[in-house]
């Protein structure tokens, strides 16, 4: 009967060594998981990071200024709300058709080679973040200022 026991605990033991090898297995698989994120993620991750340096710099606040100046400029002097919706939209079409482009080139001008100078793009190596990323990610977070600072005005 000593014998039965003895056989009958040594699989035990060996069931639980297999639950704590399959457990360790998943366990490791989801740290390698979380250390890798998703490419959606890592472009949120940009384009947020570009948004912070967007509303932190004061050129982006003057040329936000200077366009909503010269929208109600044109507006104000080309009859305005007295003229009607079709008569100021006529009036605006012109300076925004020379402004927007010029703005957007403001607005992108040296937003990736500045990273360079910073140091940020040294950084932005030591993860595991490709530089298409990083190039869309200005990109977009670049075009999400410049809608704000053109539609608000």
């Amino acid at each position: 009967m000593s014998d039965e026991n003895q056989t009958q605990a040594q699989p035990q033991p060996q069931a639980q060594s297999q639950k704590t090898t399959s457990t360790s297995t998943s366990t490791s698989t989801n740290t390698n998981s979380a250390t890798h994120p998703g490419t959606k993620h890592i472009l949120k991750t940009i384009i947020a990071r570009e948004l912070r340096t967007i509303a932190r710099t004061r050129p982006f606040y003057l040329l936000a200024l200077a366009l909503a100046a010269v929208v109600l400029g044109v507006a104000w002097t080309g009859g305005g709300i007295r003229a009607g919706y079709v008569p100021t939209a006529v009036d605006l079409l012109t300076p925004l058709e020379l402004l927007v482009p010029v703005v957007a080139v403001a607005f992108g001008y040296r937003a990736v080679l500045a990273d360079e100078q910073r140091g940020e793009l040294d950084v932005l190596e030591t993860y595991p973040v490709s530089s298409r990323s990083i190039v869309l990610g200005v990109y977009v977070g670049r075009v999400i200022g410049l809608l704000v600072a053109i539609v608000v005005p």
